[in-house]
């Protein structure tokens, strides 16, 4: 069994906590690391936005670049997925 710790949190907080793990059909333990998993998951995805945002475009040329180089080692033969997004200022753009 894994090990457990006792957080502090409001009243209010463990109210909804307690709401939406019954709502989901889930133990409030569950739906903790589920919602921790998901703010990990959204933290890392913001963080490379911002590593793709600062490129400077032929940077980020090359990034996309690479994406389409490694995409196409796939040879899985299911239909290609519509390209990656495009920043406006990366070449070749609208």
């Amino acid at each position: 069994m894994p090990a457990t710790a006792t957080v502090r949190i409001h009243d209010s907080t463990r109210d909804q906590l307690r709401a939406l793990a019954e709502r989901r059909h889930a133990t409030m333990p569950a739906l903790l690391a589920e919602l921790t998993q998901a703010e990990l998951d959204r933290q890392m995805i913001a963080d490379h936005c911002a590593v793709v945002d600062a490129m400077t475009p032929e940077q980020r040329a090359d990034y996309h670049a690479e994406l389409t180089a490694w995409d196409s080692t796939l040879l899985d033969g299911l239909e290609d997925e519509p390209p990656y997004p495009v920043h406006e200022d990366q070449p070749g753009a609208r």
